[in-house]
Order: structure tokens, then sequence, then C-alpha cells
């Protein structure tokens, strides 16, 4: 269904809490402690393309990799031409970072760094090339990560 100003994509089975766009792709994550890829099609419409699994706490924060922003060919069912990389946070202060290697239908988590002992839940992510900005809660400042 296309609406002139409003689109609602349907997907996750509670309220969605965070979500990043980045090109032709949207990534949302909320209390079912799911991310969901979706792409613009051709026609203008969203189309759900992939659901990442493995939070245990209501995530926080999704973030792309905008460098490596995904490109999609949508003649036919969508498939990711680049590497595509998702960040996530849950109130846990678990951070994941996720691929969908082109061409495969296998998932990884590339990192899972459980943050929550030491600074609480992710409040905002930022990557710039290598970099990984983070912002925590009750932190006071930003941690720069180079993870690459």
């Amino acid at each position: 269904m296309r609406l002139s100003n409003e689109e609602t994509l349907n997907g996750h089975e509670s309220a969605v809490t965070c979500v990043s766009v980045c090109g032709q792709c949207l990534v949302s994550g909320g209390r079912d402690k799911c991310v969901r890829i979706w792409a613009r099609q051709e026609s203008g419409l969203w189309d759900g393309i992939r659901v990442f699994r493995g939070h245990e706490e209501i995530l926080h924060f999704v973030a792309q990799d905008e460098d490596r922003c995904v490109r999609l060919d949508c003649v036919g069912d969508c498939h990711l031409l680049n590497d595509l990389r998702i960040y996530s946070s849950d109130d846990g202060g678990e951070l994941f970072v996720w691929k969908k290697e082109n061409d495969s239908s296998d998932d990884r988590i590339l990192r899972r760094v459980d943050y929550g002992d030491q600074r609480g839940a992710i409040d905002c992510i930022k990557v710039i090339g290598s970099k990984v900005l983070l912002s925590y809660d009750g932190f006071g400042s930003v941690a720069i990560q180079d993870y690459w």
C-alpha cells in the first residue's frame, strides 16, 4: 500500500524503538529484540528483506556504516550488492555488528561486545570508516573505537 505522505512498514511484533535510513535501506529495531532491514523498491514501496535475531534485551539503537551504504538492485527480488554492516545495541549494553554477505543466505555476527557492566546502554552509534563512536547512559562522554 502506498500513501502520499505516509507509509506503514509492518513486521515487528511490538513497538519500534529505533530507525536508521541510509540510501535505499532502512533499518529498524524494536521491543521484540529484532533488527529488521527494509529496501526501497523501484516502485517506491519498502520491502522487508532481512531479520537479525540474537539480542536478549529491547533494541536501543541501530546504525549503518554510511561508507558502505547499501545499494540495491530491485529487478525481481531485492538482493544486496555490497557487504552490509548493521550496528545494533540493546538496553543491556550489548553491541552487535551484523554482516550480510553478498550472494549468501548466511548472516553472521562480526562482533558482539557487552558493555553493560562497564557503561550501561549505548545511546548513540555513529560509524565513520573504521571508527565507531558510541555514547552511553551515565558515561558523560563519547568513546571512539577502531573496530576494523
